[in-house]
């Protein structure tokens, strides 16, 4: 019964660690398609009128 604990107690741990490590790559991704959009915007010369909204 220790090991099976054992067991439990470290697929949770690695489920925990999974979900933040999911996380952090999903706010990444949003963070480069934030700062990609910035860029565009300011490319096309639009930006003042899209923050002046």
């Amino acid at each position: 019964m220790v090991k099976f604990d054992d067991h439990i107690e470290r697929y949770q741990r690695e489920k925990c660690v999974s979900l933040a490590s999911i996380i952090m790559n999903l706010a990444a991704e949003s963070m480069i398609v934030m700062i990609y959009l910035d860029n565009t915007r300011s490319s096309s010369g639009g930006e003042g009128e899209v923050i002046g909204v």
